[in-house]
């Protein structure tokens, strides 16, 4: 483009002596044209003839740093000055004594350690990677700036807990949260901007000032949004905040670089994700946030199957009273599809994942009510997706989610959660649908101080319509692959 400018006149005369190399009287007239070019004062160069110029990829190590530092001196000085929060009366003193100290597990609520902290942690990361920075090289800036807060951002002692929540959940939604704001402005729009803005604070403010960083989709997607009512039957004994009659529900599934696809393609971390995301309104929501994305993996073929394996890093976050449960995880797991016979396929998911840090279930919360009143620890979780779909019909499926969270230091006990669901999803008019969901949900709490072990079970419903713009694809065969 550079040479355009500074002489059209030539880029002209090699444009057309490039189009029409292919006949000896077209080279005439391309020299001809050329030497007249030359001898010209000015020429205007038709703007079809010009390639759109394309801006050189733009990276910052130090717009992002700069980015998170900002952001975190304002909500320092938000909680001191503002909130007035007994925690942050930063002083030297505060600062050399977490140095110093031990790290611990802290007494904040569920909702604040479980989905505030990762969603925090998600600013850094975005930021990094909308300023062009890879996966790789964006984790560290969640990492370092999540030991930065508990260092300096509070009076209290630094949180072993929210340091790996913040961290690994951090990079698992900032990088779902980046990849999906580039999808929903591949158009433009009021509504796509509000919410990539909520998705992702630091990438929105990144595009608007210093120019769109985010890196376009690559692979395909296949999405169902619901809205609809919820209904939670609970045991006599259990939470009283969940009350049994019907409530508005709203949710998102999101599968990134779907294992069926011949079209996905595995090159960088997280080119395939599922996400879910839910929200059912009540006093204590029942809501569910759960990502997992593949690391390190590859895509296998049969001649009835496609699918993908590897490591997947994932954050999943449930909220239904004693029923909850929230993780940051890793693990071993397989995605797939099946051709079964004629118009049926069957979509399987397995994982089986370590948690570095989990939090689940209810305990003591002390003698004032303002201790923690849930299990923090390390423990394994699986899961298995199962979805049969009849040809772009109709969709009928059973998620088994099971979780173990083995409470450490001064959590002790265990809690054992276990969801199991079915869903069906029947297809209308193109993509207007109708759907139902059932899920069971199971607690066994043992090593409880003072407390007897503990079973209990609540059931989910729920009915919505669907709107599903993603048909279901049937699998491709090697020999397909080869014909093509």
């Amino acid at each position: 483009m550079n040479t355009i400018r500074k002489n059209p006149r030539r880029a002209l005369a090699l444009a057309l002596a490039v189009l029409a190399a292919s006949s000896a009287a077209a080279d005439d007239l391309a020299d001809d044209l050329a030497d007249e070019a030359a001898a010209a004062d000015r020429v205007v160069v038709p703007r079809e003839l010009l390639a759109p110029e394309v801006p050189a990829p733009r990276r910052s190590l130090w717009i992002p740093a700069l980015e998170t530092t900002v952001v975190t001196g304002v909500m320092m000085a938000w909680n001191q000055w503002v909130g007035q929060a007994r925690w942050a009366t930063i002083s030297w003193e505060s600062i050399g004594q977490n140095l110093e100290g031990r790290w611990v597990f802290d007494d904040d609520q569920y909702w604040i350690n479980q989905f505030g902290h990762p969603y925090q942690g998600s600013w850094s990361f975005t930021a990094a990677r909308s300023a062009g920075l890879g996966f790789w090289e964006s984790a560290p800036y969640t990492l370092l700036f999540s030991t930065l807060w508990e260092i300096i951002g509070e009076t209290e002692r630094p949180s072993l807990n929210d340091q790996v929540t913040t961290t690994i959940g951090g990079i698992v939604l900032g990088e779902v949260f980046f990849r999906s704001i580039g999808m929903m402005r591949r158009e433009p729009g009021f509504w796509r901007e509000l919410g990539s803005g909520l998705l992702s604070p630091m990438a929105s403010f990144n595009r608007a000032v210093l120019g769109n960083w985010e890196e376009p989709p690559t692979n395909p997607t296949e999405m169902v949004a619901w809205v609809g009512a919820i209904a939670f039957a609970k045991d006599r004994d259990a939470d009283p905040l969940l009350g049994e009659g019907a409530t508005l529900d709203v949710g998102l599934r999101l599968t990134y670089g779907p294992a069926g696809d011949p079209d996905t393609r595995l090159e960088r971390p997280f080119d395939h994700f599922e996400l879910t995301a839910s929200y059912g309104a009540y006093v204590d929501p029942v809501a569910s946030l759960l990502a997992r994305g593949l690391l390190l993996g590859a895509t296998f073929e049969g001649s009835r199957q496609r699918g993908l394996w590897g490591i997947f890093l994932g954050y999943d976050l449930l909220t239904p009273g004693r029923f909850r449960v929230s993780t940051v995880h890793v693990g071993l797991g397989t995605a797939n599809r099946f051709l079964v016979v004629g118009p049926l396929s069957l979509d399987l998911d397995v994982v089986v994942s370590g948690v570095p840090m989990g939090a689940a279930g209810s305990t003591y919360a002390g003698p004032d009510g303002k201790g923690r009143d849930y299990h923090l620890g390390g423990g394994v979780q699986g899961v298995l997706d199962a979805r049969l779909r009849v040809a772009e019909r109709a969709v009928v499926g059973l998620d088994v989610r099971q979780y173990l969270v083995v409470g450490a230091r001064d959590s002790v006990g265990q809690e054992r959660i276990t969801y199991l669901g079915g869903t069906a999803l029947l297809r209308l008019l193109g993509p207007h649908a109708v759907g139902a969901e059932a899920v069971l949900a199971t607690r066994s709490a043992t090593g409880l101080p003072g407390v007897p072990a503990v079973r209990e079970d609540g059931r989910f419903f729920r009915l919505y319509y669907a709107y599903a713009p993603s048909a279901p694809t049937a699998p491709v065969s090697g020999e397909d692959l080869a014909r093509r």
